[in-house]
C-alpha cells in the first residue's frame, strides 16, 4: 500500500524477510520499526556494531515489491511510535532524547514518561513530522552532550512553539559529561538523572539570526544594488546595513567562512536594481532589464473579533459621518458627497493618481487633525506622509517616493 503522506509503501503485513536479508537476525543486530500514526510500518533503522566497537546505522524501507535499504524518499517522518503517541492524553509527559539507542536507555530509566525519538540524529530533525506533538502540555528534551545535539534540541523546541504554539523543555547537561555522551553511556555517580529532567526549562525565544541557510532557503533578503549596502528583509519588512547584518548573524549556528554578507552573495540571494514605490501587490517591479523592489506596503486591518462585532458600529460611523457633514463640509450636502466620493477613490484606487487636493478652512478644534488621523489608520502609517508647509515647496521632498496620501495639518500663510 503506497501512502502518499509519506511518499513510500507500508511493509506488508506479517513480512519480515529484512530480518534475514539485512542480516538482523545472523548478527544479532539492534532494529527499530518506525511506524504511522494508523500503525502502517513504513521504515526502519539498523544498528550495527563492528568488531572494533564502531557502529554503522542505516535504514531501510519497502518499494512496493521490496526491502531496500534506501529511505530518501520519505517525506514527513514520524517519531518513534507514532502509532502509540497519538493515544496519549494531551498531558501526559513525554521525553525526547536523541537516537534510538538512548531512548530505549531512556524508557527504562524513566518509565512515567512516553520515550520517543526521531530518526537521522541532531541533522535531520527537519525530516520529521511534528505536528503528531500539537497540544501536548509536558514535552522535554533530552539531547546528547555535544554542541549540535543541544543546537538540535533547542530549534526543535522553538519549532514547536512557533508552528504548534507547543512549549517544549530542552535539559540542561552539566559541563563535565564527556563529548557525545548521551543516556545509554556509564551514567556518572554524581549525576541525577531525574533532577536533571526536573529541571529543564523552555529555552529563550530565538532572536531570528540563529540560521542564516535557512533564511536563505526562504528568500528572507534582496539586496539594493544602487545602495552598495542596504539589504530589504522580506520577514521584518525593513532595511538593514551591510554592517548590522554582519554583527547580527555573529548569533548564526555554524561557521561560514567569510562574512554574512559575502556568504548571502556567494549564495546567490535575490539581487534588485533600485527601489520604487507603486500602490499595487507586485513586490518586484521591472522595467525593462532594470528590477525594483516596491516599498509599497498595503495596510492590513484585522479582523474584527466576535466582542467588536457585537458593539452597534452603524451608530458610531454615523455619528462620524455626520461631524463631518456638519461642522468639515459646513452642512453642504453636496461638498460632503464629493468627499465621501473621494475618500472611496482613494481606498479602492491607490495605484491612481487624483490631480486635485482638499483644502479644509477653519478655526482650532473643528476636528480637522481627527479626521486626518482617520485617513491614516485607513490607508496605513507607512503610506501616509505628515508634512508642514515648508515641505510642500521643497526641492527634494524625499516623501513623495513613499507614500500616495499626503497630509499638512497646518498650513502657515504669515507674512
Amino acid at each position: 500500500m503506497f501512502i502518499q503522506k509519506y511518499n513510500t509503501y507500508a511493509f506488508p503485513k506479517d513480512d519480515t524477510s529484512y530480518l534475514k536479508l539485512f542480516d538482523i537476525e545472523r548478527y544479532g543486530k539492534k532494529y527499530w520499526l518506525y511506524k504511522t500514526e494508523e500503525g502502517h510500518t513504513i521504515f526502519g533503522v539498523i544498528r550495527h556494531v563492528n568488531k572494533d566497537g564502531s557502529k554503522r546505522i542505516f535504514q531501510f524501507s519497502y518499494d512496493g515489491k521490496e526491502f531496500i535499504n534506501k529511505t530518501k524518499h520519505i517525506t514527513n517522518r514520524p517519531l518513534l511510535n507514532a502509532h502509540l503517541l497519538k493515544m496519549l492524553p494531551k498531558d501526559h509527559p513525554i521525553l525526547i532524547p536523541e537516537g534510538e539507542k538512548c531512548r530505549d536507555a531512556c524508557s527504562e530509566m524513566f518509565n512515567e514518561y512516553f520515550v520517543t525519538s526521531w530518526s537521522g540524529g541532531c541533522a535531520n530533525y527537519k525530516k520529521t513530522d511534528w505536528s503528531i506533538l500539537k497540544g501536548f502540555t509536558n514535552i522535554t528534551f533530552l539531547p546528547d552532550a555535544d554542541k549540535a545535539g543541544v543546537q538540535a534540541a533547542e530549534e526543535i523546541s522553538w519549532l514547536l512553539d512557533e508552528k504548534f504554539s507547543v512549549q517544549a523543555k530542552v535539559v540542561s547537561l552539566p559541563s563535565y559529561l564527556e563529548e557525545g555522551w548521551d543516556f545509554a553511556d556509564e551514567i556518572p555517580n554524581k549525576l541525577n538523572p531525574q533532577q536533571l529532567i526536573a529541571e529543564a526549562q523552555v529555552p529563550p525565544k530565538r532572536t531570528g539570526w540563529e540560521d542564516i541557510d535557512s533564511d536563505i532557503l526562504n528568500n528572507r533578503w534582496v539586496f539594493i544594488s544602487d545602495s552598495l549596502k542596504l539589504y530589504w528583509c522580506r520577514f521584518t519588512k525593513k532595511m538593514y546595513k551591510e554592517a548590522s547584518l554582519n554583527l547580527l548573524y555573529k548569533r548564526n549556528r555554524s561557521k561560514l567562512g567569510m562574512l554574512p554578507v559575502q556568504y548571502l552573495h556567494a549564495m546567490g540571494i535575490e539581487v534588485v536594481d533600485g527601489t520604487a514605490y507603486l500602490p499595487n501587490e507586485d513586490e518586484i517591479i521591472r522595467e525593462g532589464n532594470t528590477k525594483y523592489l516596491n516599498t509599497f506596503r498595503p495596510n492590513w486591518l484585522a479582523p474584527l473579533s466576535m466582542s467588536e462585532l457585537e458593539i452597534p458600529c452603524e451608530a458610531i460611523i454615523e455619528e462620524a459621518r455626520q461631524h463631518i457633514l456638519d461642522v468639515l463640509c459646513n452642512g453642504n450636502k453636496k461638498t460632503f458627497r464629493y468627499l465621501e466620493d473621494t475618500l472611496s477613490f482613494d481606498f479602492q484606487h491607490p495605484e491612481r493618481n487624483r490631480t486635485f487636493a482638499w483644502v479644509f478652512s477653519s478655526k482650532q478644534g473643528t476636528g480637522k487633525t481627527w479626521f486626518f488621523k482617520l485617513l491614516t489608520m485607513i490607508h496605513g502609517s507607512l503610506n501616509v506622509a505628515w508634512v508642514h508647509t515648508d515641505n510642500l515647496v521643497d526641492k527634494y521632498r524625499s516623501y513623495m517616493k513613499s507614500c500616495y496620501v499626503i497630509v499638512c495639518n497646518e498650513i502657515d500663510i504669515s507674512g
